[in-house]
């Protein structure tokens, strides 16, 4: 187990790094204070949303650091994250509720939306429906196999 673990602290460390360096990248975007090309009817609008999505993205990136740090630092919050983690159950439902790819979607295109929000409201909105949908669909196949299982 004590090998397990050390394996699972290693890989929270490397996690926390890319952590580290996409909360740095939105915050150097925020603070640069890049306008969103759009400056149509809604041009406002659009700039605060793009600003509150990178924002909130941002606040989930210091909410996982933080967690990540926090189980690094305690070997007891280090051992109940990698349970939690590792629990069967979940990673079936996990599983068959979404595949691999539909994760690697998701998680690529959220801070992808965030960045096109900042050339074209196009391809932005177009994100937001795909992520949308996408999101729907993993949740209700999470829904279905966890009362399944």
């Amino acid at each position: 187990m004590e090998n397990k673990l050390k394996i699972y602290k290693e890989k929270l460390i490397i996690e926390n790094i890319i952590m580290a360096i996409g909360t740095a990248a939105l915050l150097a975007v925020q603070f640069l204070r890049l306008r969103p090309s759009y400056e149509g009817k809604y041009g406002d609008f659009y700039q605060g949303f793009i600003a509150g999505m990178a924002a909130g993205l941002c606040l989930l990136l210091v909410i996982c650091l933080v967690r990540n740090l926090m189980a690094i630092l305690k070997e007891e919050r280090l051992k109940a994250l990698y349970i939690k983690e590792n629990d069967e159950r979940r990673a079936a439902v996990c599983t068959n509720g979404r595949s691999l790819g539909a994760s690697i979607f998701l998680l690529t295109s959220i801070p992808g939306m965030v960045v096109a929000g900042y050339f074209s409201a196009t391809v932005f909105f177009t994100m937001v429906v795909c992520v949308l949908v996408l999101s729907v669909c993993c949740g209700l196949g999470k829904l279905y196999y966890t009362k399944k299982m």
